[in-house]
């Protein structure tokens, strides 16, 4: 009974080793698995990500843009340190004030616009006549420096400083008077002055 019993449980391990071997086979046979189950696996085990909409920086057409804007730039070689601009004066009262060259002037209260050029260093060169404090080194300079004179405005046009002339008649156009001879003692177009007067407005008495 005993050696019946053994024969029989041998038996048993045999087919179990058999059936375990069966399937190591089966599994060698098929190999690893493909890319598209481990993939559908994979998403089936993870959630499904959501792609975020694309942002401003992204838009090629932008990107287009502004890689046109940038090749203009160079191209065409705009400075930003050179320029024209017009100075606003209010002086409240008549004033004697010696202006170099031009010995004594009088002048009378109202509003000045003065016309002047940078060909490079413009924001310095603005900067300068809204100082108060300053060597007296062109004729503008005896004018914002006075006591009774007060920078109230500023024009500034960005580009070709030979366009201060340009700009010049066309403030003078629009002028009751000048000062002759201020601020042309160096021009080359023959402007009378780059100095324009607006008389003040009358009052109703």
């Amino acid at each position: 009974m005993v050696s019946s019993l053994a024969r029989r449980t041998g038996r048993a391990r045999s087919l179990g080793e058999s059936a375990r071997g069966r399937t190591r086979g089966a599994r060698d046979r098929a190999g690893p698995p493909s890319c598209s189950e481990s993939s559908a696996r994979s998403l089936d085990q993870t959630p499904t990500a959501r792609r975020s909409p694309p942002t401003r920086r992204d838009d090629p057409h932008r990107q287009h843009v502004l890689r046109r804007k940038r090749h203009l730039l160079r191209r065409h070689d705009v400075r930003r340190d050179s320029g024209v601009y017009c100075v606003i004066v209010r002086l409240e009262r008549a004033a004697r004030i010696r202006i170099g060259r031009l010995g004594l002037v009088t002048l009378a209260p109202g509003t000045y616009v003065y016309t002047g050029r940078a060909a490079r260093g413009l924001a310095a060169r603005v900067a300068r006549h809204l100082r108060r404090r300053k060597p007296k080194r062109w004729h503008i300079d005896h004018l914002t420096t006075h006591r009774w004179a007060r920078v109230i405005g500023l024009i500034v046009v960005f580009g070709d400083a030979a366009w201060e002339c340009c700009v010049n008649h066309g403030v003078m156009a629009l002028a009751q008077d000048s000062v002759p001879g201020f601020g042309a003692s160096d021009c080359r177009s023959g402007c009378r002055s780059h100095l324009a007067y607006f008389a003040p407005p009358r009052t109703s008495s």
